[in-house]
């Protein structure tokens, strides 16, 4: 069962339709507006953030000029290889992206989250919360 919401995920994001939603008009548009007004005063440049479900990098593109490093992780290869585009053609050297679950992120937090200060944004009608880990 875990797998087949894993595989309708995947397909469901698999068409890149991510990377211009943050540009819609209404709830689309909303979201991103809220969600950088409540974002915005934890985000500087002592501070590392990883994303969990980037999507399109609409995120990582606005944050990772403004802080010490980003790390988006998605489920989708897709969206994975268009934020490794768009990293690549930004120059965002602070900023990368990995393919992850959400459900299992043992080995990327590891890697990433060490003495950390980061900001973790739920979606998708589910409601946002935001975590500050302090040192």
């Amino acid at each position: 069962m875990e797998s087949n919401y894993k595989e309708k995920i995947i397909e469901k994001y698999s068409g890149g339709g991510e990377v211009n939603r943050a540009a819609r008009t209404g709830e689309y548009a909303m979201e991103f507006i809220y969600t950088k007004r409540a974002l915005d005063p934890y985000i500087d440049k002592e501070k590392k953030v990883i994303e969990i479900g980037c999507g399109g990098g609409y995120y990582l593109m606005n944050y990772a000029p403004k802080c010490k490093e980003y790390l988006g992780v998605d489920l989708s290869p897709v969206n994975v290889e268009i934020v490794e585009k768009q990293i690549a053609e930004s120059g965002h050297e602070n900023a990368g992206v990995r393919l992850g679950d959400a459900t299992d992120l043992q080995e990327i937090a590891f890697a990433f989250i060490n003495k950390i200060g980061a900001i973790a944004k739920f979606g998708h009608g589910v409601g946002w919360k935001m975590y500050s880990l302090r040192q």
